[in-house]
């Protein structure tokens, strides 16, 4: 029996959300990934600078500065579902979004759920439900708030008006991955595109090397291009700050600032 796997989107875009005003790029968004732990500790080629171990309030403050200055519209925090259940997490979540509320981007949340059960996907629902909507950082898309969780299973059957189901299975509307060749590829409803900054063949064992060279900056410069000659309305970028995989654009020892100016660069030219 083939196996379905469901995607479920938290964020986008609505009231106050600035537009972008400026020519055939009006109502087009620059999304970024961005991991508040885990993901983001787990390091493989680099360590970014400072380094840190944990998402503290000078951790926060820096990051936000830094994601204000790359231009991006819309920082999205991935994290577990689980996670939630954790008090002191769940205020950092929020924490998060109040701060945010000073810098130029909006904050949306994808949960991680590839290790989730049916009952952290109900939890972690209802808490988006009891703090999110009427949050400074909080916003829609189309009306409608939005939570993802990325690969969870059972997720079809649970309902909640924060929740929307996205199959993966060819029909998805929102795509993540990497396109064929690890080109930039526009999701089937012509609403998103993913570009990265560099990709690890496996994060468990770098020494394989990559499936995509960050080569300096020009990984992610090209992709951008290429996605910004779409018409998709969001084009994403895979990442802030996973090391794991490599695709952080966030300064490190691996290739200092270039993929973080060579992005910045890039989405000025767009705006």
């Amino acid at each position: 029996m083939k196996r379905v796997v469901f995607m479920i989107l938290l964020v986008a875009v609505a009231a106050g959300c600035a537009m972008l005003d400026s020519g055939s790029n009006a109502g087009r968004y620059v999304v970024i990934h961005y991991y508040p732990y885990t993901f983001s500790l787990v390091r493989t080629i680099a360590k970014p600078m400072p380094d840190y171990e944990n998402w503290d309030d000078i951790r926060m403050r820096l990051d936000m500065e830094r994601l204000a200055n790359l231009g991006v519209d819309i920082v999205m925090v991935t994290v577990e579902p689980d996670r939630i259940q954790d008090r002191g997490r769940a205020l950092n979540y929020l924490r998060f979004v109040d701060r945010a509320s000073k810098y130029p981007f909006k904050v949306a949340f994808m949960a991680d759920g590839r290790r989730a059960s049916l009952f952290d996907i109900r939890k972690f629902g209802e808490w988006c439900e009891r703090n999110l909507p009427n949050r400074l950082g909080y916003f829609h898309h189309e009306g409608q708030p939005l939570v993802e969780f990325c690969h969870a299973e059972g997720a079809a059957s649970y309902t909640n008006p924060h929740l929307t189901i996205r199959r993966t299975d060819g029909g998805a509307e929102w795509t993540w991955g990497p396109g064929e060749k690890y080109q930039p590829e526009v999701s089937p409803n012509g609403e998103q595109i993913m570009v990265y900054a560099g990709l690890l063949r496996n994060g468990d064992r770098p020494e394989l090397g990559f499936s995509l060279t960050r080569d300096k900056g020009a990984c992610i410069r090209r992709q951008f291009r290429q996605a910004a000659e779409t018409d998709a309305r969001f084009i994403c970028i895979s990442s802030y700050n996973d090391f794991y995989e490599a695709s952080a654009v966030e300064p490190n020892t691996f290739d200092g600032e270039s993929a973080f100016k060579a992005l910045r660069s890039e989405i000025q030219g767009f705006k």
